[in-house]
């Protein structure tokens, strides 16, 4: 097993992961074109985000993705990006709920105040490699990353799952606040401290 920041070419099969994986996530309701896009632009925005890919050979069986500041990495993925995320957004459009949860997504980090900037923004590993301990291993390499980077503490937002809860506690995160994000949802903030 490698662990590797990746590259533009991996933007694809790190889509299909979160796609597949991530099967509750507004932004994966977008499709995997505007993931494919919103991983490259993560993978582009180098010093800003950044994402940790598990491969064994050619096969990619996880990632993690994190941003340093989040309202820096909009405005990348926008001025980059913007005819292929509005067309995705466009899709969308017609449903006043979708149009909601775009703004949300995109906006939220305004419910942060008093929270580190940085940001742990997807993690996520193949079905045949889960409870393997895959998950808290990219967690390590991304401390790794952030501690790099002169992070000294990071957030995380997770929707209310009994697993994600426990994953993220066992991981070291504590809980900072919980906030309703797509009406009446409940997400969970957690906030990692770098030793």
């Amino acid at each position: 097993m490698e662990f590797d920041i990746a590259k533009k070419e991996d933007s694809l099969a790190v889509a299909k992961i979160h796609r597949e994986e991530i099967k509750d996530s507004f932004l994966g309701s977008l499709g995997i074109s505007f993931l494919n896009n919103l991983y490259r632009a993560i993978i582009e925005n180098r010093g800003n985000s950044f994402c940790i890919v598990a491969k064994e050979g050619n096969e990619t069986l996880g990632f993690v993705a994190g941003i340093i500041n989040v309202k820096k990495f909009y405005f990348y993925l926008f001025s980059h990006y913007f005819f292929s995320v509005a067309l995705s957004i466009t899709k969308k459009a017609f449903n006043y709920r979708a149009i909601k949860s775009v703004v949300e997504n995109f906006f939220y980090p305004k419910d942060t105040k008093n929270l580190p900037e940085a940001e742990l923004f997807a993690i996520a590993v193949k079905g045949s490699m889960q409870g393997k301990g895959l998950g808290s291993m990219l967690i390590n390499e991304f401390v790794k990353k952030m501690r790099n980077l002169g992070q000294n503490s990071f957030k995380a937002l997770v929707g209310e799952s009994d697993a994600k809860l426990n994953f993220y506690t066992k991981n070291g995160f504590e809980v900072a606040r919980q906030i309703k994000l797509h009406g009446d949802q409940v997400s969970t903030l957690f906030v990692y401290k770098i030793k």
